[in-house]
């Protein structure tokens, strides 16, 4: 229970100091320097403490690519582009939607049927984070809404991926492969989208910005999420988004990043967080209402 709560009180604080680092240094090297400099400590950890198990893995290296572009690759791309022009609670909202977007998967994939009360909840959590997006900035709205929903997707099947093939192998193995290779992917746009301003990213300040964003905000975020997805399933680990938007807001009025809340966004927050707990919650409902639970 532990890496659970400790990974929800990181959570939200990560993507604020990604704002950060974005307004100061941009999307670009944001995402890149994110993904090496993680990898790096990553690397470090398991040459030192874990160096006779990467031969588990080489029959598994086309999952390991998977879990690279969808869990680095494209969540960190689309989720930093969204920070750039929305807020972090914004993209915060929509990250919520995990549960959601993972009924959607397991409903396309024929894991899980359609069940009335979960669309019902679907609906209205979707309903309250767009709302939320154009109550606060409808210029940057679409583009950020999109951008976030891409972000939800990739990571959803990053879980999904992980919880199916590699709940039995070491985490910071898994991680620190998936991460090595999302860095070399990302070298290649990197070196070419961007310049690598000395002045800006090479300075001391930067570095450091960066690393803390790395080892502090990134690396253990991703541990406790499949530390959480072995011990308690890949739907408890999305559930603990529910909270992400409120805490996020706290930290927002902190950084100085909102002056105010209004009431629609409370209200389109609310709206969101009780359709996700329907998504999530639908078989206690019913059990609670006297329906049976195997009604589809």
């Amino acid at each position: 229970m532990h890496n659970a709560l400790l990974m929800t009180l990181i959570l939200p604080f990560s993507w604020i100091f990604a704002k950060y680092c974005i307004n100061q240094y941009g999307a670009i090297d944001t995402v890149y320097f994110r993904v090496i400099l993680t990898s790096l400590a990553l690397i470090f950890i398991c040459v030192f403490f874990r160096k006779n198990q990467f031969e588990l893995l080489k029959k598994k290296w086309i999952g390991i690519l998977f879990l690279a572009v969808f869990g680095f690759v494209l969540y960190f791309t689309f989720i930093t582009l969204s920070l750039e022009i929305s807020l972090p609670s914004q993209t915060g909202l929509c990250m919520a939607l995990l549960p959601s977007i993972g009924y959607i998967l397991s409903v396309l994939t024929k894991q899980e049927s359609i069940d009335i009360l979960r669309i019902s909840g679907l609906a209205l959590s979707l309903a309250g984070a767009v709302v939320f997006y154009l109550s606060y900035d409808a210029s940057n709205s679409i583009a950020g809404l999109f951008l976030s929903l891409c972000a939800v997707i990739s990571y959803s099947i990053y879980g999904a991926i992980y919880q199916k093939s590699f709940k039995e192998y070491d985490n910071l193995i898994v991680l620190s492969l998936s991460a090595f290779i999302a860095a070399v992917l990302l070298s290649i746009p990197f070196f070419t989208l961007s310049y690598f301003n000395y002045r800006d990213i090479g300075d001391t300040s930067g570095i450091v910005n960066f690393m803390i964003l790395a080892v502090i905000f990134t690396l253990p975020i991703y541990f406790l999420y499949q530390a959480v997805i072995k011990t308690y399933g890949l739907t408890a680990a999305n559930i603990l988004g529910l909270t992400t938007p409120y805490l996020i807001i706290i930290g927002e009025y902190i950084f100085s990043y909102r002056g105010y809340i209004t009431i629609t966004e409370i209200s389109s927050m609310f709206v969101s967080t009780l359709g996700i707990a329907l998504v999530i919650f639908h078989k206690k409902i019913r059990s609670f209402a006297g329906v049976s639970v195997y009604e589809k």
